[in-house]
């Protein structure tokens, strides 16, 4: 039997909307209606919004470039362990992935 269109759908399903679309499409707008604002109050002697600056401190970007960094040498260190037969085992399991997922395709 067919359900009915419509029917025990959750909210987010029927807008077929994902968040990170949602969010963007919010933030493009917001920005819209602060320019068409800022252009409109030389029309009605209003002054215009303040926006405050946002400033990003540098100690913790460079902070998450140098944990980011770390991760990503040891994922290519054991990549590189994998590929030199160092470690037989991984080798072997890696092998073993690779066959089963191309009998799949």
């Amino acid at each position: 039997m067919e359900e009915q269109k419509g029917i025990s759908r959750s909210p987010r399903e029927l807008l077929e909307y994902n968040l990170l679309p949602l969010v963007c499409h919010l933030l493009m707008l917001t920005l819209a209606l602060l320019f068409l604002w800022s252009n409109v109050t030389a029309f009605i002697q209003k002054s215009p919004t303040r926006i405050p600056e946002v400033q990003i401190p540098k100690d913790p970007v460079l902070e998450c470039g140098q944990a980011l960094r770390f991760e990503i040498n040891c994922a290519f260190s054991v990549l590189q362990d994998i590929a030199s037969g160092r470690d037989l085992k991984k080798f072997l399991s890696v092998c073993f992935l690779v066959i089963c997922l191309s009998g799949r395709a």
